[in-house]
C-alpha cells in the first residue's frame, strides 16, 4: 500500500524526470515503509514511520536530509517565502509538492562534475545556520 501511495504522490518525478522505483521496504503498518526512487544522477529515499514521512536525497550511498538540501537550493536560487509545501492533511503529498518544485535543481546538485564543491558548500551552509541557531 505504501509503494503505491508514493508512485501516486511523486507521480511527476516518475513521469517527468525520469525516476523510477528502485526498492521497497514494507513496514509493520500498511501506511509504513521505505520507497527509494532512482534517477541517472541521485536518489530520492522516502520514509513513513507512524504517520511522519521524511526525506533522504542521496547518491553512491550517502544520504543527506532533504528538508537542508531542499533550504539550501531555495537559499542559493534567491527565493523567498517559505521552503515546504503544505497539503492539508496529507504529509506525503506536502513532501511531493515540496520534491516537484525543487527536483531540476536537487538533480543538478548531484551531477558532475562538481558535486563534491556543491556538497562542501552545503555542508559549510548547514553549519553556518546551525551556529547561528544556537547563538539565538
Amino acid at each position: 500500500m505504501f509503494e503505491a501511495q508514493v508512485r501516486q504522490a511523486f507521480r511527476r518525478l516518475l513521469v517527468e524526470h525520469g525516476f523510477v522505483v528502485d526498492s521497497v521496504l514494507a513496514g509493520q503498518r500498511p501506511e509504513d515503509g521505505v520507497v527509494v526512487l532512482s534517477c541517472a544522477t541521485c536518489q530520492l529515499r522516502v520514509v513513513a514511520h507512524e504517520g511522519e514521512v521524511r526525506l533522504e536525497w542521496g547518491k553512491g550511498g550517502a544520504w543527506m536530509d532533504a528538508f537542508g538540501l531542499h533550504h539550501y537550493l531555495h537559499h542559493q536560487l534567491g527565493r523567498a517565502g517559505p521552503v515546504s509545501v503544505s497539503v492539508p492533511g496529507d504529509e506525503l503529498a506536502s513532501q511531493a509538492a515540496t520534491v516537484e518544485r525543487l527536483v531540476a535543481e536537487v538533480v543538478a546538485f548531484f551531477a558532475e562534475p562538481g558535486y563534491a564543491e556543491r556538497a562542501a558548500a552545503l555542508a559549510r551552509y548547514t553549519e553556518a545556520r546551525r551556529a547561528a541557531q544556537r547563538r539565538r
